[in-house]
């Protein structure tokens, strides 16, 4: 994690590319802090890395979001629901392969 704002500069290459009318939905929409928490979370796996998809598990989520693993499989399944993201299962031995719903 960065320490000062001195680091925190798009020209040290440490971004996201997120169009304004993804972040404009985001902000048009009423979701709970740990949807939000989720949905950052996923895009900066995604997005951040320049994919569209991503193999993440609930354990992951549960880690980069600080919240507990069984909030965050209750989460993720509402915005599945909400058709904010798209689960493709994974077989027992792989987290599923998750990807945000533009």
């Amino acid at each position: 994690m960065t320490t000062n704002g001195a680091d925190v500069q798009i020209e040290r290459g440490n971004f996201t590319r997120i169009h304004n009318t993804i972040l404009e939905q985001l902000a048009y929409h009423d979701f709970s802090s740990r949807e939000y928490a989720c949905i950052l979370y996923l895009l900066r796996v995604t997005y951040g890395f320049n994919r569209k998809e991503w193999q993440v598990s609930n354990g992951d989520f549960a880690k980069a979001t600080n919240i507990e693993r069984p909030a965050v499989i209750k989460t993720l399944r509402r915005l599945v629901e909400r058709n904010v993201i798209i689960k493709s299962e994974g077989d027992p031995y792989h987290a599923a392969t998750w990807c945000f719903n533009k």
